[in-house]
């Protein structure tokens, strides 16, 4: 065979078993190779040290026989991609408590063959999980690899002595996952809703034997407060290296600091390479090593710079290993008396307590999915994230890197004591890790504890190690030994970050706080939960503490609901009138008046003026951010999500997001005015709830319950306006009410702020305005500075009748990945497009093109309607006028149109692209990936609910859209039946076709040809595409054309018959790895 020829297999050969071998194809036994080639064309793992292993999975749960044997038949199994979180996709089940969602768990069985090509051999491989709920059972070929019981915390497992490469033999892993719901029986693994499953990504990871450990990089800048303003910066790294072959070896570790995308090595800073060192076969090494960094930029919140630091494995010279490490430059105090700073600068953490599900995508670890919600977080003003209460997905530490987020990461929610008979704590906690190599006697607590911190303590976003929530062992005397215990496991692996947990015993007489205050004494910071009242006393009795609050507020409430205005919601406790007024039991909705709480709580008003006003305390974490499923304070037993969150779990702001923003955003990057409630009060019984009643009805109320209204206030509706300019003027259609002034006030530390007066400290303005029903009267408050010129506009509409639905998408544009998600939100108007509060219309959603619907919700806690299909069909009810769509692209470049449907109410459809990731240049000069999102605006993303009409951006009448208008840069849409098969046109400019599909099902040998011909205009044809030959049964034998590049998912979808495809074509780049599934176990590929 000529050279070229041999070049020319071994391209062509290597994008075919690529299928195969690149982790998630069909399997091995779905393919012989002609033996001659085989021999010719060895096949290379190439550059890319770690792989997503996420595709091509299957499912099956509560399975029968042995799972994890090689042969076991799970043909029936359901195919997945992973994260899966299965539990989501069942009915709500009343046997199953409220407090974890009422969504069940139960064991569950994945599985996946894969091929490993030979040229592996003699190389170590790795399976890479992020997170698995829980109590996860890894098998290989049949055999048990290993158990790890933690369903937050990453883990892996070395594969290299238990799979086969050879590049033929399918190799088979079995995992088990189980997540105890059964209350009658063993308890749960969980107080909220955990998801069960594979939940996060996974990663097939191939070294060379020589190769530096998993986390086995440390950076550090210990002396960069000192250094930062003379230009030059120290870097230390601690490299550990293993040598894991049957030699010895000369080795040497050169380090070189690069941009973040890790394309081109900082200009500013020489690698450093290290002394050969001879290390021994089985040992491993640590290597310490300095880099002078000139004119580094501090990562900071609001410009995040991120750099990679390039860990390479030198023997001889010759690079074996490249391990890469994301880092920053900052540098931070907490101090006794200023509170917290970041490089520098005073600051106060305004940060909130998240929990990790998605809403109706339960808890599958998204990008997309994070990214929102940070971007949601960081347009109310928050700059700090409390990951409670376990470990983060990596994916989510990363981005908070890149985005600007602090990020106190917890660990445990217990230690050995348990909140549940079958969670971690009670069952693993304290017993002895099983884990390979681990040294003997050490706990699944401190293993677990030690790898958390080791995976992130070189993201710059970490700035607290949490070691424990609310503990029950606190209030026993050997805790205080064992914290000692559990900050030395921290501190042997970390000690640039403090540590510290969240405790609320101050506030309980029963949980002897004076053991708590030992306790305290030994971590690093003191984390209070809803400890408020105790700030001071607390900060007097015990100076040289550094305090924050670790949880706060836990205030309660139902997105559009609105009741009792007279009740203040301060110093509201044991369930009595703040918390469970007789307005709200009957529906289980909360008020958004910021007068419910639960009853450990605060409101969001004292909450934000405990902390504002003590500069000791560093800032606080408010409980939550987003709703999240379980825990449904004080509805157990009938709602089935919280009512804690500032936004719900579409993503859609509650009012009191609007009251933070004003508080945490300054005016002049981000102008702001809210309008709350809506007005539409056609309902009697709900009016009357919203119209203040005559004082003497209201004696029941202990004085600091009340709010201080006036006489002239009775029977009418009071408007509160949420600001953060200094005044503002109320207008209804069209005619003033007045302009009202914040009083400017000062702390005692020099902090500026605004309140509603001199006397009064609420922190919005309020008008009371009698109410009549006329459709279309307009309310607007116009928010001016302190010139008098008008920086904001928000308004309030009262709608007609239900007429119309209208959609919009968050991005016109999301990337064709099979991953990246678009939330479309659905708004229920009236005949003039202005939208219905108190809609709850029942929609039905139909999806056609490059897409597909993950997820229905609409932010009702008490709702029962499934998040996921019902036997294929899509459909949610509005809440308060408003649902959600989440739709996930496919790996297909085109568009997707959703369309939404609602008895007589006229339809709306919303068309949003998907395109692959663009490269975007850095600031440097170098090719970066930027996630194809709206960056850098300081309003809420176009599908969320922004105000009472769903369009308050903080500037006055920003455009809607009902649907997205197509990118410019979309394909052409039209298609076409020519011979045997319907072609569907990629690029009319370009003329290229691809295969849609066959004409007729039955035939039994397919050949793609080269051009075709159409209407005078000859079209190449260059892919075969999504399901083309989907269930072509009878077919046998296909001959692929010379111009074709592309093979896409499903193409050959259960052709169970198909024995022999020839290929032809030279061009032919990517084949889909789900290209071949459940296709015939016999075919052979000939390359011509």
């Amino acid at each position: 065979m000529k050279l070229w020829k041999k070049r020319y297999c071994k391209k062509v050969f290597s994008s075919v078993m690529a299928v195969i071998i690149a982790f998630g194809t069909f399997p091995a036994n779905h393919v012989h190779a002609e033996q001659s080639l085989v021999a010719r064309s060895g096949i290379s793992y190439a550059d890319e040290r770690t792989k997503e292993f996420n595709d091509d999975w299957q499912f099956c749960l509560e399975p029968s026989g042995s799972p994890e044997e090689v042969n076991y038949d799970d043909s029936k199994w359901t195919d997945v991609t992973l994260p899966h979180d299965w539990s989501i996709y069942r009915d709500f089940d009343s046997s199953i408590g409220t407090s974890v969602g009422s969504l069940k768990g139960g064991n569950g069985w994945y599985r996946k063959a894969f091929v490993l090509p030979e040229d592996l051999m003699g190389k170590r491989i790795r399976i890479d999980f992020d997170g698995v709920y829980q109590d996860s059972y890894i098998y290989v070929n049949g055999r048990l690899v290993g158990n790890y019981p933690n369903g937050y915390v990453p883990f892996s497992f070395d594969l290299t002595d238990y799979v086969v490469c050879d590049g033929k033999t399918e190799n088979v892993i079995a995992v088990s996952v189980t997540n105890t719901t059964n209350e009658d029986k063993a308890g749960y693994t969980s107080r909220w809703y955990s998801g069960s499953g594979i939940y996060r990504d996974v990663y097939l990871t191939v070294t060379d034997p020589l190769h530096v450990e998993k986390y086995g990089v440390v950076i550090k800048t210990p002396d960069l407060e000192k250094e930062y303003p003379s230009g030059s910066v120290t870097v230390d790294i601690a490299s550990t290296v293993q040598n894991e072959s049957a030699k010895q070896a000369q080795v040497s570790v050169r380090n070189t600091v690069m941009n973040y995308y890790g394309v081109k090595a900082y200009s500013g800073a020489e690698p450093c390479v290290s002394d050969v060192k001879t290390v021994e076969p089985g040992d491993s090494f640590e290597v310490s090593q300095q880099i002078k960094v000139d004119n580094p930029k501090l990562w900071s919140i609001d410009d995040p710079k991120l750099y990679t630091m390039k860990t390479e494995v030198l023997v001889e010279g010759e690079v074996v290993d490249t391990y890469e490490t994301t880092f920053g430059f900052k540098y931070f105090n907490f101090d006794t008396d200023t509170g917290f700073s970041l490089n520098g600068e005073w600051m106060k953490i305004q940060g909130v307590c998240l929990h990790h599900d998605q809403g109706a995508l339960g808890a599958e670890g998204n990008e997309a999915a994070f990214r929102r919600q940070l971007k949601i977080m960081r347009e109310m003003g928050v700059n700090a994230i409390r990951t409670s209460h376990n470990a983060a997905s990596p994916k989510f530490i990363k981005l908070c890197d890149e985005m600007g987020f602090m990020v106190f990461e917890e660990s445990f929610d217990t230690w050995w004591k348990g909140k549940n008979d079958s969670d971690y704590g009670k069952q693993f906690f304290m017993k002895e890790c099983t884990y390979p190599g681990v040294e003997e006697g050490t706990t699944w607590g401190k293993y677990d504890l030690q790898q958390i911190i080791k995976k992130d303590r070189n993201s710059p976003c970490i700035i607290i190690w949490g070691i424990g929530n609310e503990c029950n062992e606190t209030t026993e005397n050997s805790s205080i030994s064992f914290v000692k215990e559990i900050m030395s496991w921290a501190k042997e692996v970390d000690t640039e970050h403090p540590v510290s947990m969240g405790e609320n015993k101050y506030k309980l007489s029963w949980a002897n706080p004076g053991i708590m205050k030992q306790v305290d004494d030994e971590l690093d910071l003191v984390g209070l939960n809803y400890g408020e009242y105790y700030y001071d006393s607390l900060h007097e009795e015990k100076p040289n503490w550094k305090i924050f609050g670790s949880e706060t507020a836990s205030t309660l409430s139902s997105r559009g609901y609105y009741a009792s205005p007279w009740i203040s919601g301060d110093h509201a406790v044991d369930n009595v009138h703040g918390n469970l007024a007789d307005d709200a039991v009957s529906g289980k909705q909360l008020s958004e008046y910021d007068n419910r709480t639960a009853r450990f709580g605060r409101n969001v008003t004292e909450s934000l003026i405990f902390d504002r006003d003590r500069q000791y305390i560093a800032g606080q974490f408010v409980w939550t951010g987003f709703d999240y499923i379980g825990e449904p304070e004080p509805f157990y037993g009938t709602a089935k999500s919280s009512y804690f969150g500032i936004v719900d779990t579409c993503g859609f702001p509650k009012d009191r997001y609007y009251l933070y923003q004003s508080q945490w955003t300054d005016v002049k990057d981000n102008p702001m005015v809210h309008i709350m409630p809506h007005w539409n009060w056609e309902d009697d019984a709900m009016r009357k709830k919203v119209t203040y009643p005559e004082k003497s009805t209201l004696d029941y109320l202990d004085e600091k319950e009340r709010v201080d209204y006036s006489d002239d206030s009775v029977g009418k509706i009071p408007l509160r306006i949420y600001s953060n300019a200094p005044s503002v003027e109320l207008f209804v259609d069209g005619v003033s009410q007045g302009k009202k002034d914040f009083a400017q006030k000062v702390t005692d530390y020099g902090k500026k702020y605004q309140q509603q007066s001199e006397e009064s400290d609420r922190l919005y303005l309020e008008w009371a305005l009698p109410w009549e029903y006329r459709v279309g009267t307009t309310i607007e408050a116009v928010a001016y500075d302190e010139t008098g010129k008008e920086i904001a506009r928000d308004q309030v509409v009262t709608a007609g009748k239900e007429a119309k639905l209208k959609g919009s998408a968050d991005r016109s544009v999301i990337a064709s990945d099979g991953s990246d998600l678009s939330y479309i939100t659905i708004d229920v108007t009236d005949s003039d497009d202005n939208f219905v509060p108190t809609a709850s219309n029942k929609i039905i959603f139909n999806i056609s093109g490059d897409g597909e619907i993950v997820g229905v919700d609409n932010g009702n806690p008490i709702s029962r309607e499934r998040y996921k299909d019902k036997k294929g069909s899509w459909s949610r009810s509005a809440f308060n006028g408003k649902a959600l769509v989440i739709v996930r692209s496919t790996k297909d470049e085109g568009s997707f149109t959703l369309t939404a449907a609602s008895g007589d109410l006229e339809a709306c459809s919303v068309t949003v692209n998907t395109e692959p990731k663009a490269a975007d240049l850095s600031e440097d000069g170098t090719d970066t990936v930027q996630p194809p999102m709206d960056q850098g605006t300081n309003n809420p993303d176009p599908g969320i609910n922004t105000g009472n009409q769903g369009e308050n951006t903080g500037i006055a009448n920003p455009p809607t859209n009902t649907q997205v208008p197509p990118s410019t840069k979309s394909k052409t849409k039209s298609q076409f039946t020519k011979g045997a098969f319907v072609y569907k046109v990629v690029s009319a400019g370009k003329k290229t076709v691809k295969i849609k599909s066959l004409v007729k099902k039955n035939t039994k040998k397919a050949v793609i040809p080269v051009t075709v011909k159409y209407k005078g205009i000859t079209y190449k044809v260059t892919a075969i595409g999504k399901k083309a030959f989907n269930k072509c049964k009878k077919l046998n034998t296909v001959i692929i054309g010379k111009n074709v590049t592309k093979v896409e998912a499903s193409a050959f979808y259960s052709c169970k018959k198909l024995r022999r495809i020839t290929i032809k074509s030279k061009k032919l780049k990517s084949i889909s790895k789900k290209a071949f599934v459940k296709s015939s176990r016999k075919v052979k590929i000939k390359i011509s």
